[in-house]
């Protein structure tokens, strides 16, 4: 559907929601209207994708709160229900980024500000920064558009943050072949070398990436 200026402002105001601590009824109802892609929303998801990307990193604060408070001891029940709701955070602020993906996904320009967004996290955002990094496969839909995720996924093989590193690793493992048949020999040195990484994350997700992959022959030794 093409959104009007009412659709866009009862989105606005279920993504405001989405950030804000509610019983868990409402948190459910809210989970479940982004558990799935946008599919005829997807014009609304494009126009807003700053928004959704906003929401997912105001949503980043109420995630690393529960994370904490997720290992304080109690009650069985009372961990339990800490468990869940920490869950349906992550998984709501996975949620956003992917609309925000499927949004920008096929339309360089929101491409670009998807990828500005991601430059302007905070340097404490590795989760956040991390979830965004995996959708970077849902970006790669063409050559053109193959060619703007390129810099932001190698900067991500070599950066400092584990998380990152090993997204990024699952990611190039993902990619159509058809893309990355004609990727650069760096990006591919950039995983390759992620073989040596001394985090298990990173490692175990590199090696599934290479079983994907057929590499050239330089890369087999």
């Amino acid at each position: 559907i093409e959104p009007n200026a009412a659709h866009t402002v009862d989105f606005r105001r279920l993504l405001q929601a989405a950030t804000e601590s509610h019983p868990p009824e409402v948190e459910s109802e809210i989970q479940s209207v982004f558990r799935s892609s946008p599919r005829d929303l997807i014009r609304l998801a494009t126009q807003n994708v700053d928004a959704l990307l906003g929401a997912a990193l105001v949503l980043d604060d109420r995630v690393k709160r529960l994370d904490a408070e997720s290992e304080a001891p109690g009650p069985l029940l009372s961990r339990l229900e800490r468990n869940r709701r920490r869950d349906g955070a992550h998984q709501l602020q996975k949620s956003l980024v992917t609309w925000a993906a499927y949004g920008a996904a096929g339309d360089l320009q929101v491409i670009r500000q998807f990828f500005l967004l991601l430059d302007a996290l905070p340097e404490d955002r590795d989760h956040l920064r991390a979830v965004m990094v995996g959708r970077f496969k849902t970006l790669a839909t063409s050559p053109e558009t193959f060619a703007e995720v390129l810099p932001p996924l190698y900067g991500a093989l070599v950066g400092a943050s584990t998380l990152v590193r090993g997204a990024a690793a699952k990611v190039v493992g993902e990619l159509p072949r058809r893309l990355l048949s004609d990727a650069p020999s760096l990006l591919l040195e950039a995983l390759v070398a992620l073989l040596n990484d001394p985090y298990q994350l990173v490692l175990s997700n590199t090696v599934k990436a290479l079983e994907r992959l057929t590499l050239p022959e330089p890369y087999h030794a």
